[in-house]
């Protein structure tokens, strides 16, 4: 029998902003839950808390490999929740997604990290010459 349930991954899941997302998240029937970050004991310890499908895993935004793990999970969405949010200067988490097809939220509020979000897209085609 095939899951219909909706992978998300909380990336930063057992901080003050991913476990908040977490709780409300984890009240949605059709939702199975994978709580991330560094500390894989934390992950799963917040996991372990909420009802539901939930799991914890060690995963680092850092990893040279990201993109082929969440390739491998099978994700139907990333939600970005490890900050730093003001200083955030690093798009790795975003390309990581954009490589792996995995569709992605990120609660940055950095006005300058946020605008330049369109950078990550590719340039548009030419037109077709006739």
């Amino acid at each position: 029998m095939k899951n219909l349930n909706k992978r998300v991954l909380i990336l930063g899941g057992y901080g003050t902003f991913g476990a908040r997302i977490a709780r409300m998240l984890s009240s949605e029937a059709d939702v199975q839950l994978i709580i991330a970050g560094r500390d894989r004991f934390k992950a799963e310890l917040c996991a372990s808390k909420l009802p539901g499908l939930a799991e914890g895993l060690r995963l680092e935004r850092d990893s040279i490999n990201l993109a082929a793990q969440l390739a491998a999970l099978h994700l139907d969405l990333l939600i970005h929740c490890a900050g730093p949010f003001q200083k955030e200067t690093d798009y790795r988490v975003a390309r990581a997604c954009i490589e792996s097809r995995t569709p992605y939220i990120d609660i940055a509020d950095a006005r300058r990290y946020v605008c330049d979000f369109h950078r990550l897209s590719p340039p548009p085609r030419p037109p077709a010459s006739p």
